[in-house]
């Protein structure tokens, strides 16, 4: 990540506070929200979103780059979108959990201080304690928090390395046998 070494340098330059109406006068949904900047720049956060919202957008300095930001706000979550390529692309807040879109990659915060990332398919959640599990098509893996036990497990088999043994599990061997396992103990004198 890049920061910028001066405190004060403008990325963005100015704010509009909008309402954007989804619906109009006859309840008809609009192809492209009409947006009205209110006189007054208060607006009440309206029940459903689907028919009007408030809108904030924050205009980017550099007028040659489009980074514009703008801040929906909903009665049960806040959401910042930009266009894409810039990035973070979204962020969702809601009472629970905070969720980044970075790239097309889906990251939660949530409000245990745990973290998911998910891309692709493949999941990486990050426990509070600090514990990893990975989860994959192929696998699912987990590292313990102190990093002394980890362990795989696909379709065919399972391994673990814990502080004291190694364990692999196979449902059909390697030589073709059905239910072999292996185990190498390591003890301390």
């Amino acid at each position: 990540m890049t920061r910028s070494t001066d405190p004060l340098s403008r990325v963005w330059r100015s704010v509009k506070l909008c309402i954007g109406y989804h619906r109009d006068r006859d309840g008809k949904r609009r192809s492209k929200p009409w947006i009205f900047q209110p006189k007054d720049a208060q607006v009440a956060i309206h029940p459903d979103p689907s028919n009007r919202e408030a809108v904030v957008v924050v205009e980017g300095a550099d007028r040659q780059r489009s980074n514009d930001v703008s801040i929906r706000l909903r009665p049960d979550r806040i959401l910042l979108r930009r266009k894409a390529g810039a990035g973070w692309e979204g962020i969702v807040v809601e009472e629970q959990n905070v969720v980044v879109l970075v790239n097309g990659i889906w990251i939660w915060i949530n409000s245990d201080g745990s973290i998911s990332h998910e891309k692709d398919g493949d999941k990486t959640h990050i426990d509070a304690d600090g514990t990893v599990v990975k989860t994959t098509d192929a696998a699912e893996s987990l590292m313990s928090a102190d990093g002394i036990e980890l362990s795989r497990r696909t379709a065919s088999a399972i391994a673990a390395i814990r502080e004291d043994s190694v364990v692999a599990r196979f449902a059909v061997a390697p030589n073709g046998e059905e239910d072999e396992e292996r185990v190498e103990q390591q003890q301390d004198s």
